[in-house]
Order: C-alpha cells, then structure tokens, then sequence
C-alpha cells in the first residue's frame, strides 16, 4: 500500500512538463552518489545476514530486526555523507554538464539489478515449487499458519511490483505523449515480459527506470523552445 502510494505522489508531483529543459532533470549527484553505499550498509548486508543458514537462529533474528528500520538508516548515511565527503555540484553542473550523474545513476542501477538477478537466478534454481506456486497467492480453506505467511508475502510482492510495473508504464506513456520516447506499446509489453521472465521482476522496474532517465536526458519535450527548432 506505502509503495503504492509512494508512486502516485511521485507521478502526480513529477509531470513530464516539468523536464522540458534537460537541466530540469538533473539530480544532486552528492546525494545519488550516495544511493549505493547507504543501501549497501543499511539494507543488504543486515537482510542477507538474516538469511545466511551458516549464522545461527538467534543472531539472523536479531540482524532481521536491525534491518526494518533501514529507510531511517539510509536517510542519515546519505545525510551525512553529503555533508562530509561527497561535494555538492549540482549548480555548477546545471550550466556546464548536465549529464554528470547519469553515469553514477547507470552504474547504481547495474550494481543493484546484478545483486536481484542474482537472487532471481538463485530462487528458480534451487526452489523445489514451480513459478506458480511461489508467487501465485492460493486463497484455499484450511490452511495453515505457515501458509497463511506465505499467502501475506505473494499479496506483498504482487501489490509492491504491480505498484512499480503500472507507475512505469504511466511514465512511459507522458514520455510518448511529449514525443520523447519512440518505442511501441507492443514492443515495451514484449521487452518487459521477456526481462521479468529471464531476470525477475527488480531488473525490468530498475532497467525500465534507467531507460527513462536517459530518455530524459538526451531527448527534448514536443514543447521544448531549442535552438533547433528556433532555426
């Protein structure tokens, strides 16, 4: 529901009007720098040590409950590292490069959709259900305790991924309106099934984002007043 709900305020708050100067588009690369080693430290390395089975019961419990909170965690890392080591730029960049962080944006993506194609890869080999099994909710009578967890889990990954799938294709569909974006509905549907099947749900959101930013960067709005077009 909050993942939901985060992609309608982002949608609402972020129209395809507000990017027709590429400058528009152009994050603060003292905090995207960040995004990588915050989420490294406050969320990988504690939610994967509460799963590693060479770590005893106990101490995954306690790594699993240091892990909720890492939302909170990743606020004060970036906070702090842009305050300390990573220099703000992003004036000086507006005016001569404005594509400085896309190289950051790209390589953050890449690092985090290996480590999701990797678990998917993981997941399918040594899972002993089919596909269905694992990620179809079974709404049966009778289950059990165990199930019903694992009925709550599928409903979570179902609602958090269709959030971010339709959040995506909305965007897609205001790149195309303001004529920055040249794919088809047919050849974005067909990319995005063969990517979900072949890597998993995580790479298609995180290839499917990175594809818009340098949309976003390289092409201009229909609207757009350019010298080009001043020509």
């Amino acid at each position: 529901m909050l993942m939901a709900f985060y992609c309608f305020v982002h949608y609402i708050q972020s129209p395809i009007e507000s990017f027709r100067a590429k400058d528009l588009r152009l994050t603060d690369n003292s905090y995207t720098a960040s995004v990588l080693p915050a989420l490294i430290l406050a969320h990988y390395i504690p939610y994967y040590a509460s799963f590693f089975t060479f770590i005893d019961p106990n101490t995954r419990h306690i790594w699993n409950w240091i892990w909720q909170p890492f939302p909170i965690y990743i606020s004060i890392l970036q906070f702090v590292l842009k305050k300390t080591v990573l220099p703000d730029t992003v004036r000086k960049d507006r005016i001569e490069n404005v594509n400085r962080d896309l190289p950051t944006i790209s390589y953050t993506i890449s690092t985090l959709c290996a480590l999701s194609a990797m678990s998917w890869w993981y997941t399918l080999y040594n899972a002993p259900y089919s596909l269905a099994a694992l990620f179809v909710p079974s709404l049966a009578s009778g289950q059990s305790g165990d199930e019903h967890i694992r009925m709550f889990f599928q409903f979570n990954e179902l609602f958090c991924m269709g959030a971010c799938f339709l959040w995506l294709l909305y965007l897609y569909a205001d790149m195309k309106r303001a004529r920055m974006m040249d794919d088809t509905w047919l050849g974005i549907l067909l990319k995005g099934t063969i990517l979900l099947g072949a890597l998993g749900p995580g790479v298609t959101v995180g290839l499917g984002w990175l594809h818009r930013e340098r949309l976003l960067a390289t092409r201009y709005h229909k609207d757009a007043l350019v010298v080009e077009k001043a020509q």
